[in-house]
């Protein structure tokens, strides 16, 4: 057994050099010399401590080469000879051995062995003191070791001829404690395999030191690998095997879930060897040496394909590391995930293929799960990664990619990332000569849909539909064994066709996430006043299966005469073709008769007169028709007497306090970008900004809602107040009078800050009064009741719209800033702006919680059909008129308190 282990285990390389009799000398006497040097500072010094003089003399025998004493010697007096004029602050010029200078000039009559062996000399010298390096204090003097750990260093930076035995001498001196414990990686880095192959066994010793020491793959940033890393690496360009937890070890968050999600892949052969790759970064853009190690590491890996799409789903399902973050490039993963993240995208890139359907929406969850922030925040789990994927799919550029990259696109909120994926989409359409917008457009995936939004398959003699229905909601559609249509598939199909099925229902999640993207692309053209020429229109948005579900629920403007006049209507169904009506049904525009070079716009009640706006409401509400985003009943601001008066800004939404990190994700998701408040130099105030455009004008004008800290206790930050709202034009850095700014841009401004207060405001918190909130209850008071802004004012106009189509219209009635409630125990007034309930005739508060659950009111709704403020009134409106039969102990105790 003795004598299998000693034919596997060869001896380091070091053992082969047999000390002579004059370096043993040498050695016994320079050994003293540290043993003296440790005495002069004193027993109880760390030095001497960590010190075997026997284990020194052992080292340096083996180091000694004729003319290396003189050397030192030269070298010493040298060091001597400028210390008296420079102190030790005047090393940096003589260890970093630059040009002219005395010790450079000394090193540079040495031949290349014996630079390599002076190395090695000063590393040891650097941490252990002779006599002449203990200044007065009894301390290693700071001029001595640092000009001798800084000429040690440049020297192995130096390409020197280092051998193998050599190099594994520095080693065995730094596993010994003689030299600083990572000196060998700068020299390793710089050698030869040949060189560094027989130094393997003690690499591997050392990278188990550095692991069990706890030693950090990285400290500061992602292009800044320690130590530790780089000895993997090096391990990896030797070919040794490695294993996962070499890198990951238990401990390892990211590790850690490996193993317990995906222990069988944590062994997969050639696993270890990739992730270790992935270390190193490779930039906004690889190099081909970085990308043919990973094509090397990938064909290595039995089913890589398989491999990668189970580490992504481990990455996707990876919490936040709370601990560990030192550096500012990464704050979600610690560094080396996030490096092996980043690489994991490009690894996806060289085993796809344009034929292939797993990389895009592998990609597209890499991105959107990178490129946004744990609960909305603009502090991004991996922006690198994110815009790595884009890069990928802007290389890809095909129709699918273009689809992959709008619905991205509407998913991240950044700035910064969203011109990287401008940039992708511009890059794209300049290729093929066109803008991004048309691109986009033109690339809208259309799922096989038929015009009337559905495409019928068959699924093992199974009839399966995929349908879009006119709200935009999408189904799949089965049928059961007697024929009658079912939601979810019958037995017998999931059991002969299971992959099938997925592929369906992951299909059907594609075309959700499409309809969203369009939603969003379409009401910014309403924010913008994008127009269209109607060929275009009528091919991409009206004709479009998947586009057109929403955009034929839209108003749309004509203009024939280059935008002098405009004529508005509803899209309907003419055979092939479409036609526009007004709110009488009368015709005003037909797609078979309209010059194709028309401009075509979405209508927006801002630029339309009153009576217009009112006869499209009453169409859309008797008609019951949703429309996918607030058009006919969105919010109007125009200038008022007072903003004409500040002339240059809006005090209209000041002196509101808003629950910070609610106002914040609304107005990221809004397109804002929000300054981020706290108790530091600067973070008590700052701006939320938005750059609107007016496309109609060609101006851009940048937005401004000033932001404060309200509260002395400000970790964490949970509220913040609101000041002015300023409008600038692009480049300029004077706010603009606001009667220069475009009605369009004003009123769109405007409607996002007041949807921030509106429903981040502490007034819209029923529990404010009950939790003991004290320190801002004036301000509660006031605006909880207070009067009603646009958005409660458009709210107020469609109640009364919808109030007499209630089994309990009688007892309901719109009364000023309030909906008054007329129940069987007691009346109540809700408010229109903060949903909140006073009840006479005490006007007493009644602090009502929504649960989340209820059914809604069960009556159409023109907007916020999905739960928004107009639903929560009409539902507690529907509750409170049959108080006598609510069951919940903590509203009827309210309720009977006053009556008692």
């Amino acid at each position: 057994m003795t004598g299998s282990t000693t034919e596997t285990i060869a001896a380091p390389p070091f053992t082969s050099i047999v000390p002579s009799p004059a370096g043993r000398a040498w050695a016994g006497r320079t050994a003293e010399e540290f043993a003296s040097g440790i005495d002069a500072m004193g027993r109880s010094s760390w030095a001497y401590r960590s010190t075997m003089p026997a284990q020194v003399e052992e080292v340096l025998g083996r180091l000694y080469a004729p003319g290396l004493p003189e050397l030192i010697e030269e070298c010493d007096r040298v060091i001597r000879a400028h210390a008296p004029d420079r102190g030790w602050q005047g090393y940096t010029g003589i260890s970093s051995l630059d040009r002219g200078t005395p010790l450079r000039v000394l090193v540079d009559r040495c031949d290349d062995d014996l630079r390599v062996r002076l190395a090695v000399w000063f590393l040891v010298n650097a941490r252990h003191p002779r006599p002449v390096a203990v200044d007065g204090q009894g301390r290693h003097s700071d001029y001595f070791s640092s000009v001798h750990r800084r000429a040690a260093f440049t020297l192995c930076r130096r390409t020197l001829p280092w051998d193998s035995a050599l190099l594994s001498l520095l080693l065995h001196a730094q596993a010994r404690g003689l030299t600083d414990e990572h000196a060998h990686i700068d020299v390793c880095e710089r050698v030869e395999d040949h060189v560094l192959a027989p130094y393997a066994r003690q690499l591997h010793e050392y990278r188990a030191r550095c692991q069990e020491r706890g030693y950090r793959l990285f400290t500061w940033e992602p292009d800044e690998p320690e130590p530790r890393a780089r000895g993997l690496l090096l391990l990896l360009r030797l070919g040794t095997p490695l294993a996962v937890d070499h890198l990951l070890p238990e401990g390892d968050l990211f590790g850690d879930l490996l193993r317990e999600r995906e222990p069988s892949l944590v062994t997969r052969p050639g696993l270890a060897e990739l992730l270790v790759h992935l270390l190193v970064p490779p930039g906004a853009r690889p190099g081909g040496a970085w990308r043919e190690g990973l094509r090397r590491r990938l064909a290595a890996i039995p089913e890589a394909e398989d491999a990668l799409r189970r580490l992504v789903e481990v990455v996707l399902c990876t919490p936040r590391a709370e601990e560990g973050h030192f550096g500012s490039s990464t704050a979600y993963f610690l560094i080396h995930v996030h490096n092996i993240v980043n690489g994991l995208a490009w690894a996806v890139r060289e085993l796809a293929s344009e034929a292939d359907t797993w990389s895009l929406p592998l990609l597209e969850r890499v991105a959107v799960f990178t490129g946004t922030g744990p609960g909305g925040s603009k502090l991004l789990r991996s922006e690198r990664t994110a815009s790595a994927c884009v890069r990928i799919l802007a290389e890809r550029g095909t129709d699918e990619a273009v689809a992959v990259l709008a619905r991205v696109r509407a998913r991240v909120k950044k700035k910064t990332l969203s011109k990287v994926i401008d940039r992708a989409l511009g890059e794209i359409a300049d290729r093929l000569g066109i803008t991004g917008e048309q691109l986009l457009e033109r690339t809208v995936p259309d799922f096989g849909l038929g015009r009337d939004g559905t495409r019928t398959d068959q699924l093992g003699g199974h009839p399966v539909t995929l349908a879009l229905a006119a709200d935009g909601s999408a189904a799949l559609g089965f049928a059961s064994a007697k024929g009658r249509p079912v939601a979810n598939p019958p037995a017998a199909l999931r059991t002969s066709h299971p992959d099938e099925i997925k592929a369906l229902r992951a299909e059907l999640k594609e075309l959700r996430q499409v309809v969203a993207a369009e939603r969003v692309r379409l009401e910014e053209f309403l924010i913008q006043g994008r127009a269209w020429d109607a060929a275009s229109w009528v091919r991409y948005y009206l004709d479009h299966p998947v586009t057109g579900a929403l955009a034929r629920r839209l108003l749309w403007e004509v203009s024939a005469d280059d935008g002098r006049t405009w004529v508005c209507g509803l899209p309907g169904a003419d055979g092939d073709h479409w036609r526009l009506a007004d709110p009488d049904g009368t015709e005003v525009a037909h797609t078979a008769t309209v010059d194709g070079g028309a401009r075509v716009r979405l209508w927006h009640p801002v630029r339309s007169r009153p009576e217009t706006v009112r006869r499209w409401r009453e169409h859309l509400t008797d008609r019951e028709i949703a429309q996918p985003l607030k058009q006919a009943y969105r919010e109007i601001y125009l200038l008022t007497p007072a903003e004409e008066a500040t002339r240059v800004y809006s005090n209209r939404y000041a002196a509101h306090i808003l629950k910070y990190g609610q106002a914040k994700a609304l107005l990221n998701e809004r397109g804002w970008s929000v300054h981020q408040l706290g108790g530091w130099h600067g973070g008590e105030d700052g701006p939320a900004e938005r750059v609107h455009t007016d496309r109609e004008s060609g101006a851009s004008w940048r937005v401004t809602l000033d932001i404060a800290l309200v509260d002395d206790d400000c970790d964490p930050v949970r509220h913040c107040g609101t000041d002015q709202v300023r409008f600038q034009r692009a480049g300029e850095r004077e706010p603009a009078p606001l009667t220069e700014v475009s009605p369009l841009v004003l009123s769109e401004a405007m409607r996002d800050v007041d949807l921030a207060v509106g429903v981040s405001s502490i007034a819209a918190d029923p529990q404010w009064v009950d939790r003991g909130e004290s320190a801002h209850l004036p301000y509660w008071r006031r605006a909880a009741f207070g009067e009603l802004t646009e958005n409660a004012v458009v709210r107020r106009e469609a109640l009364a719209r919808l109030l007499p189509r209630l089994r309990v219209a009688d007892r309901l009635e719109v009364d000023g800033r309030f909906l008054r409630v007329r129940g069987d125990l007691r009346s109540y007034r809700i408010h229109l702006g903060s949903a909140n309930i006073l009840m006479e005739p005490d006007d007493s508060y009644l602090c009502v919680v929504p649960s989340g659950r209820g059914r809604g009111p069960g009556v159409f709704l023109p907007f916020e059909q999905d739960g928004g403020r107009l639903a929560l009134i009409l539902s507690k409106a529907l509750m409170l008129a049959e108080d006598s039969a609510i069951e919940d102990a903590s509203i009827t105790g309210q309720i009977r308190r006053g009556l008692e």
